[in-house]
């Protein structure tokens, strides 16, 4: 998946519905950010973002969101497509 300028995703074949269940700000010795918890059908994630180096690193409210992985980034996206916030890829453990 490509972002383009205007923060919409041009190309979304790595698609996973996410339900966020909990964002919470941080300040880790790397910088300062948000984490957040979240799981898709199959997997639980740890995510988090850094300011200044994840763009757009905000917190999100609790809900459903439309994730794209690109390897160890994950971006959360609304219904619409369009990037609402970029995480990095933390934890990550298979749901039993």
């Amino acid at each position: 998946a490509e972002c383009s300028v205007l923060g919409r995703l041009d190309r979304a074949q790595n698609e996973i519905p996410v339900l966020v269940y909990s964002s919470s700000a941080g300040d880790w010795k790397d910088g300062s950010g948000y984490a957040v918890d979240a799981n898709s059908r199959i997997e639980s994630f740890a995510l988090k973002c850094l300011q200044g180096v994840q763009s757009p690193c905000v917190s999100v409210a609790p809900g459903t969101y439309r994730g794209i992985r690109d390897g160890s980034e994950m971006r959360l996206c609304d219904q619409n497509l369009a990037v609402v916030a970029t995480y990095r890829i933390i934890g990550e453990r298979f749901l039993r």
